[in-house]
Order: C-alpha cells, then structure tokens, then sequence
C-alpha cells in the first residue's frame, strides 16, 4: 500500500482511479467543480454505494477565514458525488483510497452516520462495508 496522505501532501490530489486517463481527468474535473452534494446536508443514516473515491487540496472559506482544506469526493453509483471537508470523513477516504486501489472490490456501501460533540457541534463520520 502506498502512503495516501504523503502523496496527497506532495501531489495536492489522490484518487482510487487513473488520474492520467481522460475518463479519470474528466470525473476529476466534475469532482472539483461541485457536480454533487455536499455531506452536511445529507440525512443521518442515509447509504449510498461508492465506486471511486478522491482526495485534493483546496482553499476554502470558514467562517469569513480562508484555511486549505483536503476534500473528499465519494463517486457513487447513483451518478452524484458526495464530498465533504470533515476531518474524520477525511480520514475514512483516505483509506478507501488504498482499498478501491488495491484489494479486488468494485464498489463499497458507505453510511452517512451524524453525531454531535460535547460542545454541540455536528460532525460527520462514515460507515462503510463491502
């Protein structure tokens, strides 16, 4: 297996797919320009099942400040893209990145699961099984 999060750090981009191919550079593209839904706005406990997953670095805007963030885009077969800028989302991806890669699994079902912290505050976390 390789280390996702040192090519992520190194690349800016990682993904389960061949991101030389023009397949790989157009669902890329889409990935990066929104053509889906953002995870905070979908409903606890709702499933989808991922075909491909990615990571990249992106600039974006909390709360007024602009901070660099890794996104993570899920390419489900219902023809969305989930994403999500959430740490503990970020770290689920980041593993199904090796296992779409390497193990000899076409698709994964993932679980949106939603908590909330001792402060109050939603984070998301995903549920995935074969």
């Amino acid at each position: 297996m390789t280390n996702t999060k040192e090519t992520l750090e190194n690349y800016g981009i990682v993904a389960s797919f061949d991101l030389e191919s023009i397949q790989g550079k157009l669902k890329a593209l889409n990935a990066k320009n929104g053509a889906g839904a953002s995870l905070k706005d979908i409903e606890d406990g709702f499933s989808f099942t991922v075909t491909d997953v990615m990571q990249y670095k992106e600039t974006v805007d909390t709360y007024g400040k602009q901070q660099e963030a890794v996104v993570s885009a899920l390419f489900a077969t219902d023809g969305l893209v989930y994403s999500s800028i959430s740490e503990t989302v970020s770290n689920v991806v980041s593993d199904l990145v090796e296992i779409l890669k390497d193990e000899s699994i076409d698709q994964v079902t993932v679980k949106v699961v939603k908590r909330n912290s001792k402060q109050g505050q939603e984070f998301i976390n995903l549920s995935v099984t074969a």
